[in-house]
């Protein structure tokens, strides 16, 4: 694969296995400038055929971005938390916030109120409540 280092490591791992479906062995080869920095994270190809553990590696290398925003990668806008290591507070913040919301769509209850002020002060935050 030309320009390997212009693919995603999603990309590159589905492309990879459409090389050789048959009994024949196969190989698949990527190509990459020496200067693009990129042996680390392609070299993640090599060590696994795990398209999850690929894609996990890839989010700690990427980052996952803006949740509310368009970036699909960089730093996280998360001020306290990293988002691969904290899994599991985030998915227990969630389940906490999908009860809220059950019970209170508008935040119209009293002891929502300091959540809805908040929410009200983040455009982004707020277009999401809106649209979920």
């Amino acid at each position: 694969m030309l320009d390997a280092h212009r693919y995603g490591l999603a990309q590159l791992h589905q492309l990879r296995g459409r090389v050789g479906r048959a009994a024949a062995k196969s190989y698949c080869i990527l190509v990459y400038p020496d200067d693009a920095g990129e042996r680390d994270r392609l070299g993640i190809l090599t060590e696994s055929t795990d398209g999850f553990a690929i894609a996990d590696e890839d989010l700690r290398l990427r980052g996952p971005g803006v949740f509310a925003g368009t970036a699909q990668s960089g730093a996280a806008d998360l001020r306290l938390g990293d988002l691969v290591r904290d899994i599991d507070v985030y998915r227990a913040a969630k389940l906490a916030a999908e009860r809220i919301v059950e019970s209170d769509p508008q935040l119209e209850s009293p002891e929502h109120a300091g959540l809805r002020a908040a929410l009200e002060t983040q455009p982004t935050t707020r277009a999401l409540l809106i649209s979920s």
